[in-house]
């Protein structure tokens, strides 16, 4: 999801409704990779956010495992 994706869902909302959000960003992922002495271009940083969307596990949320599992994911795909 883009911030511009994120902006356009909030605009549907009540502005004085209650929500929790958890807010992940590329700077996240770059960390991560560099604590795990790995290279990640934007576009895998882009597809591991993608997939930490898409994939997040409503008992357990996002976390940094979940993060590095798709990271390690995107890097075993690279040709």
């Amino acid at each position: 999801m883009t911030v511009k994706e994120l902006i356009e869902h909030l605009e549907l909302m009540n502005e004085n409704d209650n929500i929790a959000y958890a807010l992940w960003t590329e700077d996240d992922v770059f960390t991560k990779a560099k604590e795990n002495n790995e290279f990640v271009t934007f576009d895998e940083v882009s597809e591991i956010l993608r997939r930490m969307y898409k994939y997040q596990d409503c008992e357990y949320g996002i976390t940094w495992d979940s993060l590095n599992s798709h990271m390690i994911d995107v890097i075993s795909e690279r040709e």
